[in-house]
């Protein structure tokens, strides 16, 4: 393999000015031919280190860390041997320039002007920071900013070493025998729910199921809420006993309706005259049902209780013979007696019946002579 640049082809500047041997010898010191500031200053790409607040924008603006941007580089100085370089570059949104320096004293770069730094780190405690925002006691001419100075340094150690403190504590706890915080820890992956054993179990019941009925996916082990779910379910009957059903119910009721009858409701926005009207119509409609009922119940009374536990009664039955009693009835001149009705002797039944047929024939006239 080729190394870099061997053997590439160079076109001459008439064709491509920027593959011409000047421009690929530009970086040699000998023939610096990169593109220069007029001040002489290297225009290099420069990369936002951290997010800084643009002071030429108002308000001010965020420019992220990242941002690129064409800064001229310029040495400002040395640190011992490092030299210091000063970046300088444009902010397009504002026109403002901002300048950032290398730090080679704290290994970072630092603002010259036209911005300041977004800062959120903070060192550790053992590096002597804060966490947060500090409290400023820096005023010694204020005795109660130097109390509560004194207050807050003192909290702070008590708090300090009070954490330190427990924080020995715990891990003496913990780790002063490892052998049996290790040997009870394995124990407790192991064995317990969920553990090792139970995951391993549930696997081979789930492999087992699969096998058995060739499933194309694995089953996974139940929870407690399928359990919760599976308990819950009822499943409903079936066509035989929902009609199974029905049909007691229908043999075990009366033929006449006897449920007691809705109030009436007056609808909402209805006047008083048409309310009254309304209510007339609904009384007589009520009145001619509880007659028609009562008339049925005396007439027919009794039939809806025929013995057919024994026997399965034909769709007809019922209907034929309330029609043959009906007509035996009127044969006899007994209508409207009810002799199926509970608490009455054949007796009676009899007398009543006897009562009836004489009313219905002729009265006997004696004969007068003197009439004629």
């Amino acid at each position: 393999m080729q190394g870099f640049n061997m053997g590439r082809y160079m076109a001459p500047a008439s064709l491509d000015p920027s593959l011409s041997h000047d421009h690929v010898g530009g970086f040699n010191k000998q023939n610096d031919t990169r593109p220069r500031a007029p001040d002489g200053s290297i225009v290099v790409r420069f990369e936002m280190p951290f997010k800084i607040w643009c002071s030429g924008c108002y308000p001010e603006s965020i420019i992220d860390q990242g941002s690129r941007f064409n800064a001229t580089k310029k040495s400002t100085g040395k640190f011992f041997t490092t030299p210091i370089y000063e970046f300088k570059m444009k902010h397009a949104d504002c026109g403002k320039t901002i300048v950032i320096a290398t730090d080679p004293l704290n290994q970072t770069y630092k603002m010259v002007s036209g911005g300041r730094r977004q800062d959120h780190d903070f060192k550790s405690m053992d590096e002597g920071g804060d966490v947060g925002d500090a409290l400023d006691h820096s005023n010694p001419q204020d005795p109660f900013a130097a109390q509560e100075a004194a207050r807050y340094a003192a909290r702070k150690n008590d708090s300090a070493t009070s954490d330190i403190e427990e924080l020995q504590k715990l891990r003496e706890r913990q780790w002063k025998h490892p052998h049996v915080i290790n040997s009870q820890m394995r124990t407790y992956f192991r064995e317990s729910e969920g553990g090792r054993w139970e995951r391993d179990r549930h696997q081979k019941e789930g492999e087992a199921i699969t096998n058995k009925f060739g499933l194309p996916f694995q089953v996974l082990a139940s929870t407690k809420e399928d359990t919760e779910l599976a308990r819950n379910i009822s499943f409903g009957q079936t066509a035989a006993q929902v009609s199974a059903a029905e049909e007691s119910f229908a043999k075990s009721r009366s033929i006449f309706d006897n449920a007691p009858l809705k109030p009436l409701v007056r609808p909402a926005g209805m006047k008083d005259q048409a309310w009254n009207a309304y209510k007339q119509r609904h009384d007589l409609k009520q009145a001619a049902k509880i007659q028609t009922a009562n008339k049925m119940e005396e007439q027919f009374g009794g039939w809806d209780r025929v013995r057919t536990r024994r026997k399965k009664r034909a769709p007809g039955e019922l209907l034929s013979k309330m029609v043959e009693r009906a007509v035996n009835r009127k044969k006899t001149g007994t209508e409207g007696v009810n002799t199926n009705a509970p608490g009455r002797s054949k007796d009676e039944d009899r007398s009543k019946q006897a009562e009836q047929a004489a009313e219905k024939r002729p009265s006997l006239v004696p004969y007068d002579s003197e009439d004629e």
